[in-house]
This record gives C-alpha cells, sequence and structure tokens, in this order.
C-alpha cells in the first residue's frame, strides 16, 4: 500500500475490498480515510455507497447527500460517474452484483427518490455494467446548476475540472498551481492521474487507426510475396508478353509495373 496517510490510497484500497464484496474490509479503509479527512465528499460519497449496499439505506443517502452539499461534482466522480471513461468494461464479483440488484431494487422502490437516491441508483448501475442506465441518469445530474465557490484558487479549479472530468482544463491549471509550488506532492500526485486520464482517452481514440495501419501491413506483405513470385518468374513469362505491342495506353498501373520489372531482371 502507498502513504498510510494518503486519502486516496485508502479510497483504492476500498474499492478493491469492494470488488470483492469484502465490505467489512472496505468499511476499515474508508473509515480510516474519514479519520484523515471528515469532510471529503469523496469519502462521504463511498461510505454512503456502501451503506447502501449493506442494507442500511437511510444512512448511506444521509452520507451521499452531505457530500453533494460539499461538492458535487467530486461526489459524483468518487461513484464513478460519468461512465464513458471507462474502457476497461466492468470488474464487479457476481457477489457483488447480487448486492448492487437488490439495492438498485430498494431504491426504485422509494415513494418520492431524493437527488441522493438518483445518484445512488447510477452509481450502483454503473458497478452493476449498465452504463447506459449510469450516463443516462448522469445527464440528468450533471444538467442542474453548479454551485458557485466565490474566490476559488487555481488548486480548488484543477480539483473541479479533474472530478468533472475535464481533464485537459484540470493539467493546465495544475501546471500553473505547480509552477509556483513545485514542493506540493500532493498536486504532483493529482497531476500523474489527470494526465494518466489523457493518455488513456487518446489511446481509445487511435485504436481504430492501429487496426487500420496493421491492415495495410498486412496488404503490404502479401502484395510483397506476390511481387517476388512474378519476378522469380519473369524470364519464363517475358516471351509471351511482347511488351513491345503494348499500346501507350496501357502503360499506365499493372502494365507498367510488369513491364518494369521485367526489363529489370532481364538486364
Amino acid at each position: 500500500m502507498r502513504d498510510p496517510h494518503s486519502i486516496d490510497a485508502h479510497l483504492e484500497l476500498a474499492e478493491v475490498f469492494l470488488q470483492e464484496a469484502n465490505l467489512p474490509a472496505a468499511q476499515l479503509q474508508l473509515d480510516q480515510a474519514a479519520t484523515l479527512a471528515p469532510n471529503s465528499a469523496a469519502v462521504l460519497a463511498r461510505s454512503g455507497e456502501l451503506l447502501v449496499l449493506a442494507g442500511k439505506q437511510a444512512e448511506g443517502l444521509s452520507k451521499i447527500d452531505q457530500a453533494l452539499k460539499k461538492d458535487r461534482d467530486e461526489t459524483l466522480d468518487a461513484l464513478g460517474l460519468p461512465v464513458n471513461d471507462r474502457i476497461n468494461g466492468n470488474s464487479a464479483s457476481a457477489e457483488l452484483l447480487a448486492m448492487c440488484r437488490k439495492a438498485s431494487e430498494n431504491l426504485k422502490a422509494m415513494q418520492t427518490p431524493t437527488p441522493a437516491a438518483e445518484v445512488a441508483l447510477a452509481a450502483l448501475d454503473a458497478r452493476s455494467g449498465d452504463f447506459d442506465a449510469a450516463e443516462r441518469a448522469y445527464q440528468q445530474l450533471a444538467a442542474a446548476p453548479p454551485v458557485s465557490r466565490p474566490s476559488v484558487n487555481v488548486l480548488a479549479q484543477a480539483q473541479d475540472a479533474l472530478h468533472a472530468h475535464h481533464y485537459d482544463a484540470a493539467e493546465a491549471a495544475l501546471l500553473r498551481w505547480l509552477a509556483v509550488r513545485p514542493a506540493d506532492l500532493s498536486a504532483r500526485f493529482d497531476l500523474v492521474v489527470v494526465r494518466r486520464q489523457i493518455s488513456m482517452g487518446r489511446l481509445t481514440v487511435c485504436l481504430p487507426s492501429r487496426r487500420t495501419l496493421i491492415t495495410c501491413i498486412n496488404f503490404s506483405a502479401s502484395f510483397t510475396s506476390i511481387a517476388e513470385k512474378m519476378t522469380r518468374h519473369s524470364r519464363s513469362i517475358l516471351p509471351w508478353l511482347r511488351l513491345d505491342r503494348i499500346s501507350p495506353t496501357c502503360t499506365s498501373g499493372s502494365g507498367t509495373f510488369i513491364g518494369s520489372m521485367a526489363m529489370q531482371t532481364t538486364r
């Protein structure tokens, strides 16, 4: 494990335990994170999600509501929203998927859903692999007007952009911050996270181009093999080609190619 005093380290380890449906171990990590940062929206949100999965719906939604009031973007980001950044699919265990389905059914049964319940349901949809439903819910949540934050400094702007998944803006703000405070290790870690997300996004865009390149290479290799065979047998083919009788209109394309190959071979 990384620095035991790092909130991110505890949150990441809690996620590992949660994927394995080990709720007590995940709760222990979240409790330690809460001791380090009791007012963290991310810690509150993740704690609330865990409580909802454990069947403590009212207590869990209360924590998610507190998180939303502190920082909505950070809350949504901590709960894995939006889901369009996920390119590796769903890695939840079968036991955790069963917990998600049961908790989702309980949330849908509420007569008057609260914003916290809608956020929790979207997060559970994402964990269950129903990314379309989670994305629709996120779009509705993101459409709500943001809470104004007066006198926000550059680091806070970077964190807001990071939580909203605006990675280019987050990178620019972090670079401005680190130009003045190069010893800020927390900001440096955030910059690593941001640049990793930017790289992963570019990798996803480049995948079709990579497949196209591989197809071109395979075609080129096949064509080269055919050309080598034609060159190897050109001496036996030459008497029947009668290149002197090829009309000028046929000297482009394959005619020129075959002719030049044959002439080079006979030299």
